[in-house]
């Protein structure tokens, strides 16, 4: 196929992508897309940084390019390079290339969105030939109005849709003017004074006489933008679910109810008989249910902030994921007879495939670079360095608790003496929770790649090709997709420290994985996993880079020993280890009624 007529059949599948997307939560801008062409005619080319664009020539012969760039890849990520987008939404009047938006939805949160004004259709349709924009339309991430009333149809949409935050912070094209930048600034300020002023007469609130709280539904509210919290509020809801509730989820892994009056209008008619509020408290919203029954469930990685527990009612009882969690919860006030240690767990419902026999190695990666870390004076980036070179000496050995000692015999070696506690502490934390963790990380697969054993990485932050070439790399997985991601496995190993990746690896070990994981002599399974696992009975623990790859080739060569050994695994985790288990065991204990199969 020539080379244009290939690029106009992508073009096309694109368009028509984009299309079916917008027309899903915004028919009338695509109505507006539909039956807009380009008032003269547009050639496609390949621009100066071998982005697909179009150009065309004027009444004077002379050559324009779409998006006013030809290289709208390097300007794009120049242009979000030095953008501030903040937490809220941001604004763009005009679509450029359409890539530029592309690569700031990258960078913004699960919570964010943008909002394009674009008077031109035709030129939100060629950037929709262009740029892949239908997974973030579906999210409600990428927001377009279009043609001549743009700026009402944004004020009608935030209006209609109350949980929108409306756009605080404007990005700005390179051929602005003053007095683009006055007319845009001056028009987000009227859109933002419009919405606010007829909101105000159509956003719920709570009824002068309240629903009945219904004994089977719950809801779950979370402010925490934390990526585990939000991966954590959707496991929740899964697991009430799975037992037969209703249940609503306020999350901020969304842009479409991010403001606390719609949060508070819904559930004043979903009426909950009980709220779970996790990493977050009661008072984060102003006005509840009544006659809720509430707990919080604080994760590994984010506590509740904000108001004290001691302003807490006496019925409300706390969920710790970890000790740590649970130490937090007694420093803001929390009784510790009001506080329950509880582990991380599965999703419920997993099928369990005992058959499989690829590997699958749960590991997030991080950059431990000095520089990433936020260390740049030479002393300290001396001091990192060393302690690299002291933990990659007894890596097998290595565990997370002797950061302290390994910085103390940096030290030593160096002939420095730090004398700031808090500089001491820094230093520490970042070699516990970077350093140490990155460096085992990649011994670990580098023994894999040396004995060649296929794998596939589970975990945040690999680059796929660049990082492990020709190393298959996962997506987290949800509870929707979780059956079929983790079914061709059947061994799964964990090299996450103990607030990474307990979640997963319960997943895992459900479906009916084998599994492995590191425990250096002297260290404990229940720093990683909590106390519902026991080695040798649930899994098979490895000490080191030769033990680990002996027992991965032993289970590729006779995997039905380890099946009849851990024969029982997934079946106690199904029975004891699950969300919807733990639901149950949340609602029995802040005295809510349970499903009648679920009542013990």
């Amino acid at each position: 196929m020539p080379i244009a007529a290939a690029q106009r059949e992508s073009d096309s599948r694109l368009f028509n992508a984009n299309i079916a997307a917008l027309r899903a939560i915004q028919p009338c801008a695509a109505d507006h897309l539909n039956s807009a062409t380009a008032p003269f005619c547009i050639e496609h080319a390949i621009s100066r940084d071998d982005t697909p664009t179009y150009c065309w020539r004027d009444d004077a012969n002379r050559q324009h390019w779409f998006g006013r760039t030809t290289m709208p890849r390097v300007r794009g990520e120049a242009l979000i390079e030095t953008f501030q987008p903040g937490s809220g939404n941001v604004l763009i009047h005009g679509i450029g290339h359409g890539i530029e938006s592309r690569l700031l939805l990258n960078r913004l949160g699960a919570h964010q969105a943008i909002a394009i004004v674009e008077p031109d259709p035709w030129r939100v349709r060629v950037a929709s030939s262009l740029t892949d924009f239908a997974p973030y339309l579906i999210r409600r991430q990428l927001l377009l109005f279009i043609g001549l009333s743009a700026w009402k149809d944004a004020a009608d949409f935030f209006v209609e849709n109350t949980g929108f935050l409306l756009p605080t912070r404007i990005l700005s094209w390179p051929w602005f003017e003053k007095e683009d930048v006055a007319f845009v600034t001056g028009q987000q300020r009227s859109l933002q004074s419009a919405v606010a002023a007829r909101r105000t007469t159509t956003i719920p609130t709570a009824r002068v006489a309240p629903i009945k709280p219904r004994d089977n539904a719950v809801a779950i509210f979370s402010n925490y933008l934390d990526p585990r919290s939000l991966r954590l509020c959707r496991r929740i809801e899964a697991g009430v679910r799975a037992i037969g509730f209703d249940c609503i989820c306020f999350a901020p892994d969304s842009p479409v109810m991010m403001l606390t009056t719609a949060v508070q209008g819904a559930l004043a008619e979903f009426a909950p008989g009980a709220m779970l509020f996790v990493n977050a408290v009661p008072g984060d919203l102003n006005a509840l249910p009544a006659g809720c029954r509430m707990a919080i469930i604080a994760s590994r990685t984010g506590y509740p902030e904000g108001q004290t527990m001691t302003e807490l009612s006496a019925e409300v009882r706390a969920f710790a994921l970890s000790a740590e969690a649970r130490d937090a919860l007694l420093q803001r006030g929390m009784a510790r007879d009001r506080i329950d240690l509880m582990a991380d767990a599965a999703l419920p419902n997993l099928p369990v495939n005992r058959e499989a026999r690829r590997i699958l190695l749960i590991a997030d990666r991080f950059d431990a670079s000095p520089e990433s870390v936020g260390l740049h004076l030479t002393s300290h980036v001396r001091l990192w360095n060393e302690a690299k070179k002291l933990i990659l000496d007894q890596i097998d050995a290595y565990r997370d608790n002797q950061a302290e000692t390994v910085l103390a015999a940096a030290e030593r070696k160096l002939g420095y003496n730090i004398d700031s506690a808090e500089v001491r502490t820094g230093l520490t934390d970042r070699i516990r929770a970077v350093l140490g963790p990155s460096l085992i990380r990649r011994a670990y697969i580098e023994a894999l790649r040396k004995d060649k054993i296929e794998f596939t990485i589970a975990g945040r932050g690999w680059s796929s090709g660049e990082d492990i070439p020709e190393t298959p790399i996962l997506e987290p997985w949800t509870a929707g997709t979780a059956a079929a991601t983790l079914c061709p496995f059947g061994a799964v190993v964990s090299l996450n420290s103990g607030e990474g990746s307990a979640d997963e690896f319960f997943d895992a070990l459900a479906s009916g994985m084998i599994g492995f994981v590191r425990i250096p002599r002297g260290d404990s399974i229940s720093a990683k996993l909590g106390a519902t696992i026991t080695p040798d009975r649930d899994i098979h623990p490895f000490t080191s880079r030769a033990n680990f790859i002996q027992s991965l080739r032993r289970f590729l060569t006779h995997p039905d020993e380890f099946r009849t050994r851990f024969a029982q695994t997934a079946t106690n985790i199904h029975a004891h280890h699950t969300w919807s288990a733990r639901i149950r065991n949340i609602l029995l204990k802040i005295g809510h009624p349970l499903p009648e199969e679920s009542a013990p």
